[in-house]
């Protein structure tokens, strides 16, 4: 009987030993997958921060294009009316001369 006990008592010291060791290990690789979490949370942030300023840089560039391009456009515009305008003037100055000469041919 007392050794059965004795085998009791050493075997409830075995599971203690092995439940605070389990505990510990637990406990260990709760903090290693915190760490590992926070790793992955910072790299994460950073590559959203460096995302995130290519992006802005992208856009900027995009709106002054836009607006370089908008300049040129109203200025081809411009240079366009200027010349059918001269274009319209001397289809009238070969117009009257034509005219001219078609009086002159007939007197």
């Amino acid at each position: 009987m007392e050794a059965l006990h004795t085998e009791a008592l050493e075997a409830e010291r075995d599971l203690e030993t092995q439940y605070h060791r389990h505990q510990h290990e637990l406990h260990s690789l709760r903090e290693e997958s915190l760490q590992v979490f926070r790793v992955f949370r910072q790299v994460s942030e950073e590559q959203r921060r460096v995302s995130e300023g290519r992006y802005r840089t992208l856009l900027l560039e995009a709106i002054q294009d836009a607006v370089y391009l908008s300049s040129q456009n109203q200025q081809l515009q411009a240079d366009n009316k200027q010349l059918r305008k001269a274009l319209a003037e001397l289809k009238d100055i070969l117009c009257v001369q034509g005219d001219l000469k078609g009086q002159r041919v007939s007197q």
